[in-house]
């Protein structure tokens, strides 16, 4: 799922292992949009040139290059999983606080299936 937060063009994945990934959804070679690719296991391929990135925007694979640059990478977005919300700070990731702990202040999801008009998550 691509989505713009403050201006910026960012992937939202869910990938094999469960895990949620955000990434900047553009490729760092040429600035295609992964949210174009392929999900491929816990990573995503750009389809431009098929360069594939892990969930922690490594890359990982060059077809027809066995040397990766270690510098080849697409920026990853910090996230925090809390009561059925994904959260991501989009500024700096050495100025972030610890994500607090909001499950005891929101209702549980069963709590939330009992009342009328309130969208199932």
């Amino acid at each position: 799922m691509s989505r713009t937060l403050l201006g910026e063009n960012v992937l939202l994945y869910r990938g094999e292992s469960g895990n949620v990934v955000a990434l900047n959804d553009r490729c760092p070679h040429r600035g295609a949009l992964l949210s174009k690719g392929r999900l491929e296991g816990d990573g995503v391929r750009c389809m431009y040139h098929g360069i594939k990135y892990d969930g922690t925007g490594k890359c990982v694979q060059i077809p027809g290059q066995d040397m990766i640059p270690p510098s080849s990478r697409c920026a990853a977005i910090l996230w925090s999983e809390r009561s059925h919300f994904i959260w991501v700070w989009m500024g700096d990731t050495a100025k972030a606080d610890p994500a607090p702990d909001h499950r005891s202040s929101l209702p549980e999801r069963s709590e939330l299936e009992r009342h009328p008009g309130v969208p199932s998550l």
